[in-house]
């Protein structure tokens, strides 16, 4: 599993028929090391 932040949205002019109601974010990689 990966762990990330969400910095961000992004905002598509266009996107694929598939991904109609879906949001789209910006994630930054939160990095733990044990």
């Amino acid at each position: 599993m990966f762990l990330g932040r969400v910095i961000g949205k992004i905002w598509a002019t266009r996107k694929d028929a598939s991904l109609k109601g879906f949001r789209l974010l910006v994630v930054e990689p939160i990095d733990h090391e044990h």
